[in-house]
């Protein structure tokens, strides 16, 4: 296993310590062409606002990247939508430390203003969350589970080195599935309860003592009056979505500290498979999620790419890195390992849908989240071959989730009966429409605005 040290900063650079311009190892996308193309249907500030966000997304930059920064801040830039696509895309921490820090003096002190209560307030929620997570680790050690954070806190500090610099809205913890009711039981001592189901539907103590509802999901939401939220999990995604068994996830952990107690995580791999698979099952609306890449890789710069890439290859996941790697070329200072970067040009269909996930962003950055059906579309698109598509159209189809059960509560003998329930749910709501549109049309390119909102 690996050592890593979270307890510690890594140090970030000061404006006169940021790093040289790197060297690509290959074609990249120009972000300026894409600009230019959508200057002619978006208000200029507007643009430019997107722009600002998308040149301040790094923890270090480098002289070309500052100039750049200045250049934008003395052009006309609408604040107010710079600011809400900061909060919404989760970079309002990293905007404010490299807006204070490289163009202080050339942007609204109103603005910058606006942009330290919010980076202050993200800060003290990121300094609270952390202490609730060593606490949640300490109290699963002592009761000897095996509880393995991802994201949040972290994450921050493993990719970004500071605690402050992403915001964290909430705590993610992987245990194994047979110990699911126990830190349920821990989480109900800690002062936490089940969140209501769709916001509106509470599921009975029985239900969740009994363990029944690992069988319908794969997480669970829990929040205290602190209003602090931990998703429990048991296991990341559908294994017909990324193929990574509890026991590869179990088996692929880094030893470590956090706040000074000792904790495991996933290692730089699986974080990387993790991180672009998450993203690609949200279909890539915020920002943030690509920064995590991005940061990542910085941390990987010595890694077997060849290898990497096979392995993900045999888990299903090789066209969500490969995307995720593409999209970290649209940031500052980003370049690729050539083995990574000849796939992505050998790739087209990646290229395109890159260009397409951007080029939505740009036009619309303060887009919030797929509707339903949008989201499971852009999820079966993920999957390379029709054999990968159409078990990952069956999974959906077929495997009973929390809404049948909410819907009809039948006792854990019944359970076969919700899989017809399911069929039924999705043939009315969506089925028709999934079908004719993706399982059956190929991999046609679609335009961002048959994906928007």
């Amino acid at each position: 296993m690996l050592v890593l040290d979270l307890s510690t900063e890594r140090a970030t650079a000061a404006p006169e310590d940021r790093l040289p311009e790197a060297e690509c190892s290959s074609k990249l996308p120009n972000l300026d062409d894409v600009l230019m193309e959508l200057r002619s249907k978006t208000d200029r500030s507007r643009l430019n606002a997107t722009h600002l966000l998308l040149s301040c997304c790094r923890v270090k930059l480098n002289n070309e990247n500052i100039a750049n920064i200045r250049r934008l801040c003395e052009k006309p830039v609408d604040w107010k939508l710079l600011a809400e696509a900061a909060a919404i895309h989760g970079l309002t921490p990293l905007l404010y430390w490299n807006l204070k820090a490289v163009a202080a003096d050339v942007i609204p002190g109103a603005v910058l203003q606006d942009l330290a209560e919010s980076f202050m307030n993200d800060a003290n929620r990121s300094v609270i969350l952390a202490q609730e997570l060593a606490n949640l680790l300490s109290v699963c050690l002592q009761n000897e589970i095996q509880c393995i954070p991802f994201k949040g806190p972290q994450l921050a500090l493993m990719c970004y080195g500071n605690l402050t610099l992403r915001s964290t809205s909430d705590l993610d913890i992987l245990v194994r599935k047979s110990d699911v009711v126990n830190v349920h039981r821990l989480l109900l001592n800690r002062g936490y309860t089940p969140c209501n189901w769709r916001n509106t539907h509470k599921f009975s103590d029985d239900f969740f003592l009994s363990g029944q509802f690992v069988n319908f999901c794969s997480a669970y939401a829990y929040s205290n009056q602190e209003g602090i939220v931990v998703d429990l999990h048991w296991q990341i995604l559908p294994s017909t979505f990324l193929a990574l068994s509890p026991d590869y996830m179990f088996s692929h952990l880094q030893q470590g500290f956090f706040q000074g107690k000792p904790i495991e995580t996933f290692d730089n791999e699986l974080l990387l498979f993790f991180l672009c698979a998450h993203a690609s099952k949200h279909g890539w609306y915020r920002l943030n999620w690509i920064v995590d890449i991005a940061e990542l890789l910085d941390l990987m710069q010595s890694a077997d790419w060849q290898s990497l890439l096979e392995r993900s290859r045999k888990i299903g996941a090789e066209k969500m890195v490969l995307l995720g790697a593409y999209l970290t070329t649209y940031l500052p200072r980003t370049s690729l390992p050539k083995e990574m970067s000849d796939r992505i040009e050998a790739e087209p269909e990646i290229r395109a849908l890159g260009d397409e996930i951007i080029n939505r962003m740009l036009a619309n950055p303060t887009f919030t989240e797929w509707n339903d059906l949008k989201r499971r579309t852009h999820y079966l698109r993920m999957k390379k071959t029709y054999l990968q598509r159409f078990a990952l159209f069956l999974e959906l189809a077929t495997k009973p989730t929390l809404d049948e059960r909410m819907r009809l509560p039948l006792p854990s003998s019944l359970f076969p009966l919700y899989y017809g329930l399911r069929l039924l749910n999705l043939f009315v709501d969506h089925i028709p429409r999934i079908t004719s549109r993706f399982l059956w049309s190929g991999y046609d390119r679609r335009t961002s605005a048959e994906f928007g909102p």
